[in-house]
């Protein structure tokens, strides 16, 4: 997960626009979901290839489209909204990219100094994450995120991409067997192959190998 310190920085450019006057409520629901949500928007932007460098104007752009249909947006599925704005977004700008590299991805570091071997594992297996995910299509990379990396359930996913949940279901089950395989592959052609940090990569493979 993108470090909070990293993450909340995006909020320094002020994404939110003004509402139409007399829209004052809307003004104050927006803040409130830029305040929950900022470090959400921030590390699905990174988890779906959107580079460091990129991420505040990524942040604009959601924001944005968020305060535009602030007042069309239910109650109870805030979240399911923004990240189908981010999923837009995060395509518009992989699209429009000459070349998307793979990036490491950035999640929370314990607490204590980590020893010089255990940072140097914990770094190859973030970056080994990173390129599993940059390699695996786009519709499964999605629904992966959302459920492995961001704890959505798959109701909120269905929502969020607008398809049914058995749609979810069998999406994610291919982005997990692709993980699975891809993992495989580089550890068998690997002299030292990356053992993940305790809890790093736990959720992610069937057999409990990916975690946030």
């Amino acid at each position: 997960m993108i470090p909070p310190d990293d993450a909340r920085h995006c909020g320094n450019v002020n994404p939110v626009p003004e509402c139409p006057s007399g829209a004052a409520d809307l003004d104050r629901k927006v803040e409130a979901w830029v305040e929950e949500y900022v470090d959400f928007v921030w590390r699905s932007l990174r988890s779906l290839g959107v580079p460091r460098s990129d991420c505040d104007d990524g942040c604009q752009k959601v924001w944005w489209v968020v305060a535009r249909k602030a007042a069309s947006i239910e109650p109870g599925k805030e979240r399911s909204f923004i990240f189908s704005v981010v999923v837009r977004v995060a395509s518009e700008m992989r699209r429009c990219a000459d070349r998307v590299s793979a990036l490491p991805l950035d999640m929370d570091l314990p607490s204590r100094e980590p020893e010089a071997e255990e940072l140097c594992d914990r770094n190859r297996a973030r970056a080994l994450v990173a390129e599993l995910l940059e390699g695996m299509p786009w519709e499964q990379r999605v629904v992966f995120v959302m459920f492995e990396l961001e704890d959505c359930n798959s109701l909120e996913i269905a929502a969020a991409l607008g398809v049914p949940r058995g749609t979810v279901a069998s999406r994610l089950r291919l982005a997990r067997e692709y993980f699975n395989r891809a993992l495989s592959r580089y550890q068998s052609r690997t002299v030292r192959p990356v053992v993940p940090p305790s809890g790093m990569l736990q959720r992610v493979t069937i057999a409990g190998v990916c975690n946030e």
